[in-house]
C-alpha cells in the first residue's frame, strides 16, 4: 500500500506542477532530523578538547614548581659560591669528599663540599660572593660548608685569617674540627676581621682584628664574646683570654694579613692600628747616624756582589757583609724573614742604612727561631737593586723568652707588662711552671681516679691486602692498652686519611681485629689507618701505621 501511494504521489507531482511546488514547500519548512551518532562525535570531540587543556595546565604547574625548586636551590647555595683569587706555593683544590687533590689555577671556582690545603710554603686567598674573604696560611686546610644563608668554614689545620662582609642576612661560622677534648668549638662572626689557629690536636686560638666574635661549643650553651684586639686561647680544661700583643701582630703571617687590609684599605681598630705602626716604626727606622751628607741620586753598579755572614750573639744575630765592584751612594737594607731569599718589598722586616761605608748590623732577636737574612743595596727610590746570599741562623733564646714559653705551655698567662706568670686558680707556679696544687683529700682519692682513667692502646699495627675483586682486606693488633669504645678505620686517596674529614666505617666491638671494606673501585689504590675510638669527645685517641692497598680486578 506505502509503494502504491507513493507512486500516485509521484504520479499527480508529475502531472500538476501545482502540487510539486507545494510538496517542495513543505519539505523545506519541515525540521531537519538530527542524526544522534554525529552528536556523540562532536560531544567526544569536546571532551577531548577538555582533557589536552587540562593536561597543559597540570604540565605547566609541574614546569613552574621545578623551575622554583631549580631557583630555590640556587639562592640556597649561594651563599657558598667562592672563588680561589690567590695562591703562592703549593696549594691544593680536593672537588669534593672523593675527589683527589690536585694543583690548579688562580681564579679557580668553589662550592660547597670543597676543600682547599696548603702545603709547606703556600698560602692562599679565597674570596665569596658576598665580599667575604679567608687567608690561609701554609699547612692548613679547610673545607667549604653551608646552612642556608649561613656560610661554615671546616677548619682541620693552620691558620685562617677572615675578613667578614657585612651580612643582610646569613651568619658567617668557622667550626674547628677533630679537637680533641672539645666539642665541635665554633666562632661565629659579630664583625669584621679574625683569626683562627690550630695550635695543636687539642688546642685552638682566635683574635679579633676588629669588632667581635662569639665563641661556643656544641654541649655548652654558654657562649663567650671575644673584644677586638683580644685573642683567647681554648683547651679542654680552660679558657684564657689576653690582649693581642705587638709580638702577635709581628708574626709573619698575621704581620702580611694586615699589610693586605691596608693595601685594600679596610678597616682595622684603633687598638691594633697602633701597636702595628709602633712595630713599622721599629722595623723601619733610618740610622742617622750612619747618613752620609752628600748622598748620590743614582746607582752605580757593575757586575757587582754583596757576600753576608751571621754570628749569634747573646743579644741577637751580627750581620757583616762585603761589597766588591759595586758602589752603594743610598746605602742598604738588611732583610729578615722565615723563609729563605726575603726581599724587599715583601713579607720581611727590614732595617734601613743610609751609611754606603756600613758592613755591619746586630738584628736584636732572642726568640729561640731560625731565620733567614739578606742585605741588599737600594737606589734613590728605596728600592732594592742587588742582593746578597741567603743566610739561615737560629737565635738564642733569652731568659725572658724561656719562662714565657714554660708559662704558657703549663696553662699559664704571660705578663708583658710586669714579664712574670700568672697562673690559674687551681694551679702554682713552681720552678717557672703552672703546676697543680696538691690537696691532701685529692692524694687519698688517687687510686680510685687512677682506676677510672682509661688507658688507650699505645699503638695500633695496621696490615691489608686485596685477595678479591673490589675488596680491602684489614688486619690490625694493638699492644700497651686498650680500645673499650672500639675502632674507626678511615679511607682516602691520599697517605694518612683521618677522622672525621675521610671516609670512615666504625667497629663497635673492641675484641674485632678484621674488617673487610667491600665496593671499592677496582685496579685503584687507597689508603687506609685505624684508631682507637673516644665516644665521649668524639675523638681518635691513637692511630695505627698508613697503609696503601692496591684493589684487585
Amino acid at each position: 500500500m506505502e509503494e502504491k501511494r507513493n507512486k500516485e504521489l509521484q504520479k499527480n507531482k508529475d502531472e500538476n506542477p501545482r502540487v510539486k511546488q507545494i510538496q517542495e514547500d513543505y519539505f523545506k519548512s519541515r525540521p531537519k532530523k538530527r542524526n544522534p551518532m554525529l552528536k556523540k562525535r562532536k560531544n567526544r570531540r569536546l571532551n577531548q578538547d577538555n582533557w589536552i587543556s587540562y593536561a597543559y595546565w597540570i604540565l605547566g604547574g609541574l614546569a613552574a614548581i621545578s623551575i622554583i625548586y631549580v631557583i630555590g636551590n640556587l639562592l640556597t647555595t649561594k651563599g657558598v659560591a667562592a672563588r680561589l683569587i690567590f695562591q703562592e706555593g703549593p696549594v691544593y683544590i680536593r672537588k669534593g669528599p672523593d675527589a683527589q687533590e690536585k694543583q690548579v689555577d688562580t681564579d679557580t671556582k668553589l662550592k660547597k663540599r670543597d676543600q682547599v690545603i696548603t702545603r709547606e710554603g703556600g698560602r692562599a686567598i679565597v674570596k665569596f660572593e658576598d665580599g667575604s674573604l679567608l687567608r690561609l696560611k701554609e699547612q692548613s686546610r679547610i673545607i667549604l660548608s653551608a646552612d642556608g644563608d649561613d656560610i661554615i668554614i671546616l677548619q682541620s689545620d693552620g691558620s685562617i685569617y677572615h675578613r667578614v662582609a657585612r651580612k643582610e642576612k646569613g651568619k658567617y661560622k668557622v667550626r674547628l674540627t677533630d679537637v680533641k677534648g672539645i666539642n665541635h668549638p665554633t666562632i661565629e662572626a659579630l664583625g669584621t676581621a679574625f683569626w683562627t689557629e690550630r695550635t695543636s690536636n687539642s688546642a685552638i686560638s682566635v683574635g679579633v682584628v676588629e669588632s667581635k666574635v662569639k665563641y661556643y661549643e656544641e654541649d655548652n650553651q654558654k657562649n663567650i664574646e671575644v673584644d677586638e684586639g683580644e685573642k683567647i686561647n681554648i683547651t679542654p680544661d680552660k679558657k684564657n683570654k689576653t690582649e693581642i700583643t705587638s709580638e702577635d701582630l709581628s708574626e709573619t703571617f698575621l704581620n702580611w694579613n694586615i699589610q693586605q687590609d691596608e693595601k685594600m684599605e679596610l678597616s682595622m681598630s684603633s687598638v691594633i692600628r697602633l701597636k702595628y705602626s709602633n712595630i713599622q716604626n721599629e722595623n723601619q727606622f733610618e740610622d742617622i747616624d750612619q747618613e752620609e751628607e752628600n748622598p748620590t741620586d743614582s746607582l752605580k753598579e757593575g757586575d757587582g756582589t754583596i757576600t753576608l755572614e751571621a754570628a749569634k750573639k747573646t743579644n741577637g744575630i751580627e750581620l757583616t757583609w762585603e761589597v766588591q765592584d759595586v758602589e752603594a751612594p743610598d746605602g742598604f737594607k738588611v732583610l729578615k724573614g722565615p723563609d729563605k731569599n726575603p726581599s724587599y718589598p715583601g713579607n720581611s722586616f727590614y732595617h734601613s742604612i743610609k751609611s754606603s761605608s756600613s758592613n755591619s748590623f746586630v738584628w736584636e732577636v732572642t726568640d729561640g727561631k731560625s731565620h733567614h737574612f739578606r742585605v741588599c743595596i737600594v737606589d734613590a727610590s728605596k728600592d732594592c737593586e742587588i742582593y746578597s746570599n741567603d743566610v739561615e741562623i737560629t737565635a738564642e733564646k733569652s731568659d725572658e723568652q724561656e719562662a714565657k714559653e714554660n708559662c704558657e705551655e703549663s696553662d699559664g698567662s704571660w705578663d708583658e707588662e710586669d714579664k712574670k706568670c700568672d697562673c690559674p686558680s687551681d694551679k702554682e707556679l713552681e720552678n717557672g711552671k703552672c703546676v697543680e696544687i696538691e690537696d691532701e683529700d685529692e692524694e687519698e682519692d688517687d687510686d680510685e681516679e687512677e682506676e677510672d682513667d682509661i688507658d688507650y692502646a699505645e699503638s695500633i699495627s695496621l696490615e691489608g691486602s686485596s685477595p678479591d675483586e673490589g675488596e680491602a682486606k684489614l688486619e690490625w693488633s694493638i699492644s700497651g692498652g686498650e680500645a673499650p669504645d672500639g675502632f674507626i678505620i678511615v679511607r682516602d686517596d691520599d697517605k694518612n686519611p683521618s677522622y672525621p674529614q675521610d671516609k670512615k666505617v666504625q667497629i663497635s666491638d673492641e675484641d674485632d681485629r678484621k674488617y673487610t671494606w667491600e665496593d671499592l673501585e677496582e685496579g685503584e689504590t687507597y689508603h687506609f689507618r685505624i684508631c682507637a675510638y673516644n665516644s665521649e669527645d668524639d675523638v681518635c685517641e691513637v692511630y695505627s701505621n698508613d697503609i696503601e692497598v692496591e684493589i684487585e680486578k
